[in-house]
């Protein structure tokens, strides 16, 4: 009892220290002169309860941004990467952040991040050489996209990375499924043009796996392996949209496509959710009926 309650008051005054560390830097009242330091900086901004708040005074304070900068080049080896940088670029996925002022915000933070060479240029070398544990690699994905979907000319640099056979076989060969599909998301990025990249991800069909395509006419009609055990809806439109008087001369090819991914929804959806259950990843009953007993005739 007496441990226990021990640990809660040291965890609370920690917190508190961290708390009051990072308000004072962000207020220009201390900097930031160590590995220390940066690692410190890190960890009281990941431990902001409020990640809207804290990205929105982080973005509005000239010395907050010039410490999350500086404390990305103290450490560059394999640890930092998959300690302390792999923290803040989880932080940074919360989603909160993408519906904040659009996620313009967040794209601030980002650009921050990226344009220090230093820190940007050693994290692409580690994930090159395999050093990143899962999450690091998640992360890495995750920023790569988003610096994709900047506005030109900003990510020019990002898509001509994303461009190398290297880092498309890094995602879209790995046995991980979440590395797999933001392999899918990359490839898909690079089949738009840079200007039309930065819609919000899930209003366009692509990217969501390895068999989900802008054009209906790539799709294969019989589900892969990932796209049945993906967590993401597959792209329909509403019948509202296919009303959109701006959108009549479109209106055809948008009805062949909505059909086509209706119908093969109407194939995979009962299919997919019987997958899910078998899995344990969804509650409810098998519907399948299963025949024993059964011989294949003809057939050596």
């Amino acid at each position: 009892m007496s441990t226990s309650g021990g640990s809660s008051v040291e965890d609370s005054v920690r917190i508190t220290r961290l708390n009051t560390f990072f308000h004072s830097v962000n207020k220009g009242e201390r900097s930031l002169k160590t590995t220390q330091d940066g690692n410190r900086y890190i960890e009281a901004l990941c431990q902001q309860s409020d990640p809207s708040s804290c990205i929105d005074h982080l973005v509005h304070s000239l010395a907050g941004m010039s410490a999350l900068q500086r404390s990305l080049q103290f450490d560059l080896s394999e640890s930092f990467f998959n300690g302390p940088a792999s923290d803040l670029l989880g932080y940074l996925q919360h989603p909160d952040l993408e519906s904040l002022l659009q996620g313009s915000l967040l794209r601030e933070v980002l650009v921050s991040i990226s344009e220090k060479r230093l820190f940007w240029d050693a994290l692409v070398r580690s994930h090159g050489k395999e050093e990143l544990l899962l999450p690091a690699q998640l992360s890495f994905g995750w920023l790569l996209i988003h610096l994709m979907c900047l506005p030109e000319p900003q990510c020019k640099p990002f898509y001509q990375l994303a461009q190398e056979p290297k880092i498309q076989d890094s995602f879209l060969k790995s046995q991980e499924l979440q590395l797999r599909t933001i392999g899918s998301q990359i490839r898909h990025i690079l089949s738009t043009s840079p200007s039309s990249a930065n819609n919000t991800a899930g209003e366009s069909a692509g990217g969501r796996h390895d068999n989900d395509f802008a054009d209906f006419r790539h799709v294969a009609i019989l589900p892969t392996a990932d796209e049945l055990v993906s967590k993401d809806p597959p792209f329909l439109r509403l019948a509202e949209t296919l009303e959109d008087p701006e959108l009549a001369e479109d209106r055809l090819a948008m009805h062949l496509d909505n059909q086509f991914r209706l119908y093969r929804e109407d194939m995979l959806g009962e299919l997919r959710e019987e997958i899910q259950i078998a899995l344990g990843q969804k509650k409810g009953r098998h519907r399948g009926i299963v025949l024993d007993n059964l011989t294949l005739l003809g057939i050596d």
